[in-house]
């Protein structure tokens, strides 16, 4: 096993590398093999035909349509009306990987769309910048979130921002601090390993926010001293950290994650890529519990690797934690 996770991870920086130049070298082969095969008028021509411009379709959508293709997704989460009194709505805001793929003008319609929705709260769970190609410029992409500073806004690492392609793997260099340099001066405050204490609506809301799971150790003492009767919100890149949650201190009332991308790929609704959690691919998106710790997985807004998504549109989540008893 431990082999072919080294063979998968060699695998994953190739295509890092080349995925796209190949798509587009296909591309160009698969036409001329169209113009080969009416010319010479193969017996074989029209289901051939047929395949290699149904692929060509299908990497040119992948390439250029799904990765913009916004999914605004909301969804109401029941809770106790003993922990939350009122209903507030969380976006969440995953895997922005700010890069030459996606630059500020995809950021100012995700910052739009956060705007015109209205939530009480924005969480950005981690990997803001992509960190696999040139990336001099990469956290100036990030600009756009300045439009959102005049609602509670916090965020978290994740490990593309620290350059970890595995756990405690640096395969990237590390750009955890121009993203944090950038995010401060942008007026948005960083959450890693600690709490901050809000009020929404007159709610009273507690949240905390940690390190990435892969790049720094997560310290969980600042809970120890936190508000037990406060409800708590957990905000975290990776979707595993919920497997790792103390057993003396009370679970979140909900957590907030991303990471997987959802797998990036997936064919009715099966990840056929790999995100390496431990959790497994049926939590690579949506609501899920574990050992009672609830918890939603965006599948992100950006991409790694290749800039191609198929069966995973881009995710821009509003979560409304709704007491039971309300309508």
């Amino acid at each position: 096993m431990r082999q072919w996770k080294k063979i998968e991870f060699k695998l994953h920086y190739i295509l890092s590398k080349i995925g796209v130049p190949v798509a587009y070298v296909y591309i160009f082969a698969a036409s001329s093999g169209l113009f080969f095969l009416w010319q010479t008028g193969s017996n074989n021509k029209y289901i051939l035909s047929f395949l290699l411009v149904f692929s060509i379709v299908i990497i040119l959508y992948a390439r250029f349509i799904e990765p913009r293709w916004l999914n605004v997704y909301r969804i109401k989460i029941p809770v106790s009306e003993a922990v939350l009194n009122k209903p507030i709505t969380v976006a969440l805001i995953a895997d922005l990987h700010a890069s030459h793929y996606k630059k500020s003008d995809w950021i100012r319609r995700i910052v739009k769309e956060v705007l015109a929705n209205k939530p009480d709260l924005i969480l950005i769970a981690g990997d803001l910048i992509n960190n696999h190609f040139p990336v001099d410029t990469e956290v100036d992409y990030l600009d756009p979130l300045r439009e959102l500073t005049h609602l509670p806004i916090y965020y978290v690492l994740g490990n593309h921002d620290y350059g970890t392609a595995r756990p405690q793997v640096y395969f990237f260099d590390d750009r955890s601090e121009e993203v944090v340099n950038k995010m401060k001066a942008l007026g948005i405050p960083l959450l890693k390993n600690n709490l901050v204490e809000i009020v929404i609506a007159g709610e009273k809301i507690t949240i905390f926010g940690c390190d990435d799971l892969w790049s720094r150790p997560i310290d969980y003492s600042a809970l120890d001293t936190g508000d037990t009767k406060t409800p708590l919100l957990f905000v975290t890149h990776n979707p595993d950290t919920v497997m790792a949650w103390p057993t003396h201190i009370p679970k979140p009332l909900f957590t907030f994650s991303g990471h997987s991308h959802g797998g990036q790929f997936a064919l009715f609704g099966f990840p056929l890529g790999s995100a390496t959690m431990q959790l497994g691919r049926k939590y690579y998106r949506g609501v899920h519990s574990y050992h009672g710790l609830s918890f939603y997985v965006s599948p992100g807004l950006g991409e790694s690797t290749i800039p191609f998504r198929f069966g995973v549109r881009p995710e821009l989540s509003f979560i409304t934690l709704t007491p039971k008893t309300a309508d």
